[in-house]
């Protein structure tokens, strides 16, 4: 008993609002600051059923937040929702299923106002996004005058590779810039995607040529298989490229002198796999998933500087996703680090941004 005084205690001082919903979907349990979430009142709605034809307003408001999801009994998620009566509100939504003693779904769900955390947020995106698109003219100056300098014949060798490492090193700036930008598109959900049926041999090769150049100054081969017959596929050219650069250069920045990276495309009657593997440093298994998580830094003796790779590891997930694909790091027992993604070869981008 004074574990469960103790345990109502907690839930009815708790900023979050609480409800559990039984398997008929009504109200067994809340806690004072549902109301406030929601909005509405809810005093006596233990026993009431969550509906949009309810008579009590908040349990009206709580069906629409759950939409469909009101009915899918055993399935937990978690989302952000959208609350624009009585006041606009950005509402952070877990459900939980639970087991009752005589084996019925009910469902812990658990509301959080997250409006003063999403517009900061919001705030933040715009701010980057607006610095990025600032970032990217001065530094395309850079690049064109270093590109100028290396057309003159009479430079001093030492000068020549000044020029060529500046060039380089703007190139990357400028596609960290895209990065930036195109994260901060992604939280607001305003990428387009733009399908067209494209080569996928021609696509290849071209991110391994535009990669070559800063592969050989690290001393590391580039090689690319892909059978000539693959059909074309619609694809946002400009973004698989982008999402393919940042892979290879991830690739480049962290493999061994002399080492080899090789890009490979298969293709059956369903689906297009392009792998990308290279003998840099192994990544133990706790480092794997947080690859993708976009703030993972590597370091090791045989990685030539730290490289910032989450951001471009995470964008190329994105870029993936967005065509309807999957982007992940298979196991691999010969020690080599590979990337993988799988991309339908019907376009199942309906939507046509990323989400």
């Amino acid at each position: 008993m004074r574990e469960m005084h103790l345990l109502g205690s907690i839930l009815n001082d708790l900023s979050d609002g609480i409800v559990v919903l039984d398997s008929q979907g009504r109200v067994a349990y809340y806690n004072p600051a549902l109301a406030h979430i929601l909005g509405a009142e809810v005093s006596d709605i233990v026993g009431q059923k969550v509906s949009n034809d309810s008579d009590i307003e908040g349990l009206r408001r709580l069906a629409s937040l759950l939409g469909d999801d009101l009915h899918k009994a055993g399935q937990g998620y978690e989302r952000h929702v959208e609350m624009e009566k009585p006041i606009h509100a950005t509402l952070y939504i877990a459900v939980s299923p639970l087991l009752d003693q005589e084996g019925d779904w009910e469902r812990l769900i658990v509301l959080r106002d997250r409006t003063e955390d999403w517009e900061t947020i919001q705030e933040r995106a715009g701010f980057l996004g607006t610095a990025s698109r600032a970032l990217r003219s001065p530094l395309e100056s850079i690049r064109g005058y270093a590109t100028l300098l290396m057309s003159h014949r009479a430079l001093e060798p030492q000068v020549e590779d000044w020029v060529l490492r500046i060039r380089e090193q703007s190139s990357r700036l400028i596609r960290f810039a895209e990065d930036l930008a195109d994260l901060c598109a992604m939280d607001e959900k305003e990428l387009p995607v733009q399908p067209h049926p494209i080569s996928v041999e021609d696509l290849l090769s071209d991110v391994v040529n535009a990669s070559r150049q800063v592969a050989q100054r690290r001393e590391v081969s580039l090689e690319m298989h892909c059978p000539p017959d693959l059909p074309p596929l619609p694809l946002d050219q400009h973004l698989v490229r982008r999402a393919l650069l940042n892979l290879i250069e991830n690739a480049i920045y962290r493999s061994v002198r002399n080492g080899n990276i090789l890009l490979r495309a298969e293709a059956n009657l369903e689906e297009l796999t392009i792998t990308l593997a290279d003998d840099g440093m192994p990544l133990p298994a706790e480092t794997r998933a947080q690859v993708f998580g976009g703030s993972y830094r590597a370091h090791g003796e045989r990685v030539q500087g730290p490289i910032d790779a989450g951001l471009g590891l995470y964008i190329s997930r994105k870029l993936i996703e967005a065509h309807g694909g999957h982007l992940w790091m298979p196991e691999d027992e010969s020690g080599q680090v590979r990337f993988r993604f799988i991309l339908p070869l019907q376009s199942s981008s309906e939507s046509g941004q990323i989400t």
